[in-house]
């Protein structure tokens, strides 16, 4: 295969179909790996009360200290559904 054939492949993803029930099952992980995440943190809180910081720094830590939100980072919603309904996506390596 040349060089010049190498470097433009193209991959194409299949249509997605049954979408609800693809969301269904995410919803459905999402709830196991939660539980699971609920679990780990009861079987390990006392491991961690060391590293608690006592009511003086809680109540000394305001918003701005822990960060501010900002939404230009977010994914908009209406554009992330839009993408889902698409038959395929053509993507191209570089």
């Amino acid at each position: 295969m040349s060089e010049e054939q190498s470097s433009t492949k193209t991959m194409f993803q299949l249509p997605v179909n049954n979408l609800g029930s693809l969301r269904k099952a995410r919803k459905t992980v999402k709830k196991i790996l939660s539980d699971i995440g609920l679990e780990y943190c009861k079987e390990h809180i006392e491991d961690f009360k060391q590293f608690e910081p006592n009511d003086f720094y809680l109540k000394n830590t305001t918003w701005e200290d822990v960060g501010l939100w900002d939404p230009s980072l977010t994914k908009n919603q209406e554009e992330c559904d839009a993408r889902e309904h698409l038959p395929f996506k053509l993507l191209e390596s570089s």
